[in-house]
């Protein structure tokens, strides 16, 4: 399956047990939600994802399922689907575990949803333009 560079953003809640991946698919002008809770527990939790094309409605969602210190990472995975629709969490769970591809990776990181915007943005308007 050919794959492309692309820009993730991984949100990690460590008090909650959220992993939450944010990237933006241009071809549906959208972003792409990608989540599941990752705790040890009895229950085997079922990842989520969505699309949304609100950048408010995005923050909201973000302000709900996480809590106020998280840690943030923005990676370039360089080979995932060209589709999102291709994605797992899987997949994105296993790219974040490749250190060579972060970016950056802030710990720790409170009153994060301040600077989500700028995040967003990031994703939004960072990208490859491929003739698929």
């Amino acid at each position: 399956m050919p794959g492309t560079d692309c820009l993730v953003l991984l949100i990690e809640d460590s008090n909650i047990h959220m992993n939450l991946f944010i990237l933006y698919d241009g071809e549906k002008e959208s972003f792409f939600i990608c989540g599941k809770k990752v705790a040890e527990s009895e229950v085997e939790w079922v990842p989520y994802s969505f699309y949304c094309k609100d950048e408010n409605v995005l923050m909201w969602f973000i302000d709900n399922v996480m809590d106020e210190t998280v840690n943030i990472s923005l990676y370039n995975f360089n080979s995932i689907p060209l589709s999102c629709d291709n994605l797992t969490f899987e997949i994105l769970d296993n790219n974040s575990k490749n250190e060579a591809c972060e970016i950056v990776n802030y710990m720790e990181h409170d009153n994060y949803y301040q600077n989500m915007v700028d995040y967003l943005k990031i994703l939004k308007n960072i990208h490859n333009n491929f003739d698929t």
